[in-house]
Order: structure tokens, then C-alpha cells, then sequence
């Protein structure tokens, strides 16, 4: 899993990302990034669109940002709503500046220089250490998907028991609530109407509120 960091005004880093990873990566590759949503159209208009598409690459928001999206945006893209990515939360890089707070304390006052020469080593190291527990990290990994399907297995039998819901519709559910959501993206014109015909009610208020505080002094002189 991946997530881009690109400057808010521009989308050609993570466009020249896509490049690089759409040379690199297999077919049905996922990418987890904070604005996935919104990017996916970017890279479909893109140059890169027709490749990305016959590589089937998917982007997708991480868990603990897409909950500050709205729930169309997450019932197409958040990571826990999307089938193929496990237990995966798309939150690595988080976990990473996490982690490497520690190293301010010996940075902080260092020159560029050596403030550089810093980072690099501990990044150097902590791919070392990282490598020397992937075959422990993958091996806990496969051992909590079998105990999370073994107790959500459970779990989802005693809530559906004595009712009849099939698998088929919980993803059913999630289709109509997007096409609820879809239906409901423009308001009703009556609904508008109302909206329209308060404000201009609040406006006359004001107007009227102003005309008595102001005018009626303004009369009695002249009179």
C-alpha cells in the first residue's frame, strides 16, 4: 500500500507516482491516498487514464481519513468498505512520522548538514529493521485474519439469527444507499423554493428594521 503526497495545488506528483508504479506494480494494485476520491477522475482524464484503467488501479481513502469524508465519498472508496484489502487501514506513512518524532530531539538544533545525514540513518535502519521482521509481521498478519473471520463468522450468525439476511445483502444495502445518496444530491425545487422564500424574508426584515430605527426620526424633523 501506498500514499501519495502531492502539492495541493498541483497534481503532477502523484500523476508522475502513477507512472512510475503503473510500470512497476501487477494488475488490480490498490492506493491508499487522503484525496483518492477526487484524484481518481484526475488520473482517468489523465494521459496515464486508458493505461491505469487496463491495469485496473483502484485508489482508495485510508480509514482514518476517510471518515472525514461524506458517505457517498466512503461507500465508494473508504478501505474498509472496499473488497481486496483485508486488514490493511492505508495509515502506513502515519505510523511512520510516529515514529520518527523520536529523532527531533537530535535534530532539532543540528546544521542541514547533519540534520540530513540524521534522517537518513535512521530511515537506513529502520528498513533493516523492518526487513528482519517482515516473515514475523506476515505471519501475525495471516494469524489475525483467521481469528477475525472466525469471530466475525460468529458474530454476524447470532445478529442474523432469526432473520432472514443472506451475504448477497449486505452488498445489496450498500447499492441502494448509493443510489439513495445519488438521488438526493440536488435539492427538490419546492425545497428550494421555501429556502429562496425565507431568505428573502430575512432580507426584508433587515431592510424594515433599519427603515425604523433611521427614517422615523428623519420625518419628525422635517415635520
Amino acid at each position: 500500500m501506498l500514499r501519495v503526497l502531492s502539492d495541493i495545488h498541483s497534481a503532477k506528483y502523484p500523476l508522475a507516482t502513477c507512472a512510475y508504479l503503473l510500470e512497476h506494480l501487477p494488475s488490480d494494485a490498490g492506493i491508499a491516498y487522503d484525496i483518492g476520491c477526487s484524484f481518481t477522475s484526475t488520473l482517468a482524464t489523465s494521459s496515464l487514464g486508458p493505461k491505469a484503467r487496463e491495469r485496473k488501479l483502484k485508489f482508495i481513502v485510508p480509514a482514518f481519513h476517510g471518515h472525514a469524508h461524506n458517505r457517498s465519498c466512503q461507500l465508494s472508496y473508504h478501505i474498509q468498505i472496499c473488497k481486496g484489502f483485508g486488514l490493511e487501514d492505508g495509515e502506513v506513512c502515519e505510523r511512520i512520522f510516529s515514529q520518527s518524532n523520536k529523532i527531533a530531539r537530535c535534530t532539532r538544533h543540528a546544521t542541514r548538514y547533519h540534520r540530513r545525514q540524521f534522517i537518513d540513518m535512521y530511515f537506513r535502519q529502520w528498513d533493516l529493521d523492518k526487513y528482519e521482521n517482515l516473515a514475523t509481521f506476515m505471519l501475525k498478519n495471516y494469524q489475525q485474519a483467521l481469528e477475525t473471520i472466525e469471530d466475525m463468522t460468529i458474530r454476524i450468525a447470532v445478529l442474523t439469527s432469526g432473520h432472514t439476511i443472506t451475504d448477497a445483502q449486505f452488498t445489496q444495502w450498500l447499492d441502494e444507499e448509493r443510489t439513495y445518496l445519488k438521488s438526493k444530491q440536488s435539492e427538490p425545487e419546492k425545497d428550494s423554493t421555501n429556502i429562496e422564500y425565507v431568505e428573502l424574508l430575512q432580507k426584508y426584515d433587515t431592510a424594515r428594521c433599519v427603515y425604523d430605527i433611521d427614517y422615523p426620526a428623519l420625518y419628525l424633523l422635517i415635520l
